[in-house]
C-alpha cells in the first residue's frame, strides 16, 4: 500500500463511480470491529470535481488536491495557505442530521431505497452515515445521487482494529476534507493505533454568489462498541482524540461554529460513566497502541469531554414524544452536539411517528420534505434512527 499522508483523504472526481455490526453487537456477542485491514492508503473521497480543495494537517500543513480529468496529482505536502477570512454566517438555517446506516444495502434493494427515502425525507442539509464498508464507495455515491446530495466524502479505511466501518459525509453545499484521523494522525507518538475508525472532519462552505463566506466544521464519529470494561476504556481515548481533531480544525478555522454527529455508543444515564482507569485493561488487540501523550488515569466520561470543548447535546426526541431512543427503539446512542450555534429544534426520526403534522402539545416535531413515510421503511433502512437538529449559525 501506498504511504499515507497524514490525516489527510484522497480526493477524486466520481463520474465513472455512479454507475455491522448495529451498535451493541459486542455486548450481545458479535464482535463489529474485529477483522479488516491495516490502513496504509488514503480514501477519502468527494462528489464534486472541485479544483485546489484545501486540508488542513495535524502537523499544520495544508495539502492542496487538485482533480482534474478524474485524476488526483500528487499533494504538495509543502504548501500553506493564508489565513482564511472571518466567517459571516448572519443567520443562516442549517439542518444537519446523523445517520448509523447499518449497512447500505445494493443499489436498487429494499433497504438501499429505504435508506434513500428516509434521506430525502427528513431533508438535511448536511448528514454524515456512519458504518459505511470502506469498500462500498460507488454504492455510497450512488445513494448521495438518488437522495440529491452532490457532494460526498468518506473516510480513510480504518485499521484493523476498527473493522471494514468508515464514516461519510453528504452535503448540498461544497465540502472540503479538513482531514481523516487515526491515533497515529493525531497523537504526538508515531505509533499510536488507538482510534477504530477515523474520525473524518469536513468543512462545509454554506456561501451562495456574491455572499459573505459562512462555513461550518462537521466532525463525524463512530466510537467504540461494546458494554464491557474495556469498550469504554477505547471510547474515551476516542474522545481525547476529538478534543485534538477539534483543536486542530479551530487552529485553522477559528471563526466557525461546529457540529459533532455519529454514534457514540453510550447513554446519557449509563452507570458506567465515572469509571477510572489506572492502567491499560486487559484483553486489548494485538495491534491496539495507546499513544505515549494520552496520560492514565483515565476517566470514563465522553459527553463531559465534548461539553468541555463548548458542545451542547441537541435533546432529540421522537416526533411528538418524549421518547429519545435511537437505536432499535431501545436506547439512545446517537447525537448531535453543536457549538456557536442556535439550536431551533431537533428530532430524532422514526417512520412509525411521522404522520406531518405537530400533534399537541405543540413541540417535539420538524417540518419534513414530502410526504410521511410508511412504518416499515425505518426498519428497512437500519437498525438506528437518524438525528437531526435544525440550527441558526452567528
Amino acid at each position: 500500500m501506498g504511504e499515507r499522508i497524514r490525516g489527510m483523504g484522497r480526493r477524486v472526481a466520481i463520474g465513472a463511480l455512479l454507475s455491522s455490526a448495529c451498535s451493541l453487537e459486542d455486548a450481545l456477542g458479535v464482535d463489529g470491529d474485529g477483522g479488516g485491514t491495516t490502513s496504509g492508503q488514503t480514501q477519502g473521497q468527494t462528489q464534486s470535481q472541485t479544483q485546489g480543495q484545501t486540508q488542513a494537517g495535524p502537523a499544520g500543513t495544508a495539502v492542496d488536491d487538485t482533480t482534474m480529468d478524474g485524476a488526483t496529482e500528487p499533494a504538495d505536502e509543502t504548501a500553506t495557505t493564508a489565513d482564511p477570512e472571518p466567517t459571516a454566517c448572519e443567520g443562516r438555517s442549517l439542518r444537519v442530521a446523523g445517520f448509523n446506516v447499518e449497512s447500505l444495502g445494493a443499489q436498487g434493494s429494499e433497504s438501499f431505497e429505504a435508506l434513500a427515502s428516509v434521506l430525502a425525507r427528513i431533508d438535511a442539509d448536511i448528514v454524515c452515515l456512519e458504518e459505511v464498508d470502506f469498500w462500498d464507495t460507488a454504492t455510497l455515491f450512488a445513494l448521495a445521487n438518488q437522495a440529491g446530495y452532490p457532494d460526498v466524502i468518506q473516510a480513510n479505511e480504518p485499521p484493523a482494529i476498527g473493522g471494514d466501518f468508515t464514516n461519510a459525509c453528504l452535503s448540498r453545499s461544497s465540502l472540503s476534507m479538513v482531514g481523516s484521523y487515526s491515533g497515529w494522525d493525531l497523537s504526538s507518538d508515531s505509533e499510536a493505533n488507538d482510534v477504530g475508525r477515523d474520525i473524518l472532519v469536513v468543512r462545509a462552505d454554506l456561501s451562495g454568489p456574491g455572499e459573505p463566506p459562512c462555513a461550518v466544521g462537521v466532525v463525524s464519529l463512530h466510537l467504540k462498541s461494546g458494554q464491557e470494561p474495556i469498550d469504554w476504556f477505547r471510547r474515551q481515548v476516542e474522545a481525547e482524540r476529538v478534543v485534538q481533531a477539534v483543536a486542530l480544525y479551530r487552529d485553522a478555522y477559528p471563526d466557525d461554529p461546529m457540529v459533532i454527529m455519529g454514534d457514540l455508543n453510550e447513554s446519557l444515564d449509563d452507570p458506567a460513566l465515572g469509571s477510572t482507569f489506572t492502567g491499560l485493561p486487559e484483553g486489548l488487540p494485538p495491534s491496539y497502541h495507546m499513544g505515549a501523550d494520552i496520560e492514565l488515569p483515565l476517566v470514563y466520561q465522553p459527553f463531559d469531554t465534548f461539553e468541555g470543548l463548548g458542545f451542547s447535546i441537541a435533546p432529540a426526541t421522537q416526533e411528538d414524544s418524549s421518547r429519545d431512543q435511537t437505536w432499535n427503539d431501545a436506547v439512545r446512542l446517537d447525537y448531535v452536539l453543536h457549538a456557536d450555534a442556535q439550536l431551533q429544534g431537533a428530532l430524532v426520526y422514526n417512520a412509525c411517528r411521522d404522520d406531518g403534522t405537530d400533534d399537541p402539545p405543540a413541540g417535539q416535531w420538524l417540518p419534513l420534505a414530502g410526504e410521511p413515510l410508511d412504518c416499515s421503511l425505518s426498519d428497512l433502512a437500519s437498525d438506528h434512527f437518524p438525528v437531526m437538529a435544525d440550527l441558526v449559525l452567528p
